[in-house]
């Protein structure tokens, strides 16, 4: 075992000692997440299937702005209930969201015939990073409005 600081660790490990995860917290973070993001994206779903095929372009920028807007608010309740550690609960709410997102979307394609082809394979990595990152920018919010007055001046 190493001492540094009055921090005991195992040899190999990173050091220090980790707050739990609360999955609590994160299944909650992932489930306001989800919601927040799935009734622009249905609603949509269901105008544009009624329209006539190639005027249903501009209509898509409600969700993908939902689902952004979606992922800092689950990212910042994840964080806002684990005040000891924001960022590792908000980012663990945006990757559960992000997996059912995902299940989501390729069982659509796969059971509709569409398939995967790496144009969709680099959008989904992209939109992962993404979203995990503004779940962090959630998580940095509730962190800061978790601080003291006199320290955030």
């Amino acid at each position: 075992m190493t001492e540094r600081k009055g921090v005991v660790s195992e040899p190999g490990s990173l050091g220090g000692t980790a707050t739990p995860l609360d999955r609590r917290a994160v299944g909650v973070g992932a489930a306001i997440t989800l919601g927040i993001a799935a009734v622009p994206i249905v609603l949509v779903r269901i105008v544009v299937g009624s329209q006539a095929e190639g005027n249903q372009g501009s209509l898509w920028v409600v969700p993908v702005v939902a689902l952004f807007v979606a992922f800092a608010v689950g990212g910042h309740t994840a964080a806002k209930s684990r005040p000891a550690a924001p960022y590792r609960h908000a980012a663990s709410s945006a990757v559960i969201a992000f997996a059912a997102f995902l299940a989501f979307t390729l069982g659509r394609r796969l059971l509709g015939g569409a398939g995967l082809s790496f144009p969709l394979v680099v959008t989904l990595a992209i939109l992962f990073q993404v979203t995990v990152s503004l779940a962090l920018v959630g998580a940095y919010v509730a962190w800061r409005q978790s601080r003291p007055k006199e320290l955030t001046q």
